[in-house]
C-alpha cells in the first residue's frame, strides 16, 4: 500500500468556524447585499463629488469587522475562545459536492485516483493560531492516520503557509520515523517580505493598482483604478487605512510573526515586542525552529525521508512589497543569511537570472519560472510533479 498523503493547506484553504458550523470566520462571510448596497452608494457619491466621501473609512471598518474575531491579547492568545476547525478528513469521507469543492481549492484528483481517496487526507487548522500549537496537533493527526490506515509512515505535503505548521511539527522527535516523503509547495520557508514590509509599515501603496489586478477580477480592478484617476491618491489612502487595521491585528499573532523573514525578525521583535515578553517567547521559539530548518531537513534525509521543494521564481509575491526588488518571490530562500548554503541551479530557467547562491537544500528544489504563488497548485507542471512524487 502506498503511504497515505496528508495535505497541510495554505491560508486561502483554511476554513475556520466561529461558534457554529453554519458560518465561517474564515473565509469571511460578509452580508453581501447590504455591503454591496453601501459600496454602490459610496462609489456613486465619490464619482459625483470627486472626493473620498468616507469610502476608505468604510473599507477599513469592514476589514476591522471581518478580522476582529482573530484578535489576540499581548501574550499571543486569542481573545475569542469560540474559534474551531473540523477534524482531519480523507477524501472518501466527503460527499460528491464536498469533493468538488475541495478539488477546486486543491486540485489533487490524480493523486486521489492513484493512491485511493481513502489515503489522501487534509489537515484543517486555524491559520491565525500559534504554529507551535498547530504543529503539536499535526503530530497527533499523523499518528492517528498511521493507526487508522495500519501503516508506519505518511507523505506530507505543505502548501504555502502550511509550511509554518509543518516546520513546527518537524521538531517533534517522532517526525523522522513517521515521514516517507516531505514536499513543500510554494512555501515561504524563510517568511514573506510582504509581512516584514507590513510590520515595518513600508508597503509601497503607489503600486496598489497592480496589486488589485493580481487579487480580483480585471473589471473590478479597472473600476477602482478609474476611481483613482478621478480622485488621485484614493487607492493609496484606502490601502494605508486597510493595512493599518491588518498590521494592528498581526502585531499580536504568533502566526503572523512566523512569516517574518529571519533577516528582519530580530530587529522587528526588539522594536515591536519589547513590552510583550510572553508573546516574544513564543515568536523566538518559532524563529529558532525556522533557523534550524536546514539541519532538520538534512536529518530527515539521513533517516530516509524524501524531501522535495517546489518554488516559484522571478515573480514578486505581491507588487506592494519589496520582493519586487529581487528576482525571486522569496518562497524559497534565495537571499537569506540565515540559510547559508552554496548551491547550483537545479532546473532550467530560460529567460530568467535567478540568484541561487543561498538556499535551503537546493539540490531538492525545483524552480518554476513565471508561476505566481496564487496559481501554483493550478499550474500543470506543478501538478504533474506533485503527482509523480506522491504516487510513486
Amino acid at each position: 500500500m502506498k503511504s497515505p498523503v496528508l495535505i497541510v493547506p495554505g491560508i486561502g484553504f483554511c476554513k475556520v468556524y466561529n461558534g457554529s458550523e453554519e458560518t465561517t470566520a474564515w473565509p469571511p462571510a460578509l452580508k453581501e447585499d447590504s455591503f454591496m448596497k453601501s459600496l454602490g452608494m459610496r462609489i456613486g457619491k465619490m464619482a459625483l463629488f470627486r472626493k473620498d466621501s468616507g469610502f476608505s473609512d468604510m473599507l477599513a471598518q469592514t476589514t476591522q469587522d471581518v478580522l476582529s474575531v482573530f484578535a489576540a491579547d499581548e501574550t499571543g492568545a486569542h481573545c475569542n475562545g469560540n474559534l474551531f476547525v473540523k477534524s482531519a478528513f480523507s477524501f472518501d469521507s466527503l460527499t460528491d459536492e464536498e469533493k468538488q469543492a475541495q478539488y477546486r481549492l486543491l486540485p489533487v484528483q490524480e493523486i486521489c485516483a492513484k493512491n485511493g481517496e481513502e489515503n489522501v487526507f487534509v489537515f484543517p487548522y486555524d491559520f491565525s493560531g500559534d504554529p507551535l500549537e498547530n504543529g503539536k496537533k499535526l503530530a497527533a493527526c499523523v499518528n492517528e492516520i498511521c493507526i487508522a490506515r495500519g501503516c508506519d509512515k505518511i507523505s506530507l505535503l505543505a502548501v504555502g503557509c502550511g509550511s509554518t505548521v509543518v516546520n513546527a511539527y518537524l521538531a517533534d522527535s517522532d517526525a523522522a520515523n513517521r515521514l516517507d516523503k516531505l514536499v513543500f509547495c510554494f512555501s515561504p520557508l524563510n517568511g514573506s517580505l510582504l509581512l516584514s514590509d507590513l510590520l515595518l509599515d513600508s508597503l509601497d501603496y503607489r503600486k496598489s493598482g497592480s496589486f488589485l489586478c493580481t487579487v480580483m477580477k480585471q473589471q473590478d480592478a479597472d473600476m477602482f483604478i478609474e476611481l483613482n484617476n478621478m480622485i488621485p491618491g484614493l487607492l493609496e489612502n484606502i490601502f494605508d487605512k486597510v493595512f493599518t487595521v491588518v498590521r494592528d491585528l498581526f502585531l499580536n499573532l504568533p502566526a503572523a510573526w512566523a512569516l517574518c523573514p529571519s533577516d528582519d525578525y530580530e530587529d522587528l521583535a526588539e522594536e515591536l515586542l519589547a513590552d510583550k515578553p510572553q508573546l516574544r517567547a513564543r515568536t523566538d521559539a518559532f524563529d529558532a525552529l525556522r533557523r534550524s530548518l536546514p539541519a532538520l531537513l538534512r536529518n530527515l534525509q539521513s533517516n530516509g525521508v524524501n524531501v522535495h521543494i517546489l518554488a516559484g521564481s522571478a515573480l514578486p509575491f505581491v507588487p506592494l512589497s519589496k520582493s519586487t526588488d529581487v528576482v525571486s518571490d522569496q518562497l524559497v530562500n534565495t537571499s537569506s543569511a540565515a540559510l547559508n548554503e552554496s548551491i547550483e541551479e537545479t532546473a532550467e530557467v530560460a529567460g530568467y537570472v535567478i540568484d541561487t547562491t543561498q538556499a535551503c537544500l537546493p539540490e531538492q528544489t525545483v524552480y518554476f519560472p513565471g508561476v505566481s504563488h496564487m496559481q501554483a497548485l493550478k499550474n500543470e507542471q506543478v501538478q504533474a510533479l506533485l503527482t509523480q512524487i506522491l504516487t510513486n
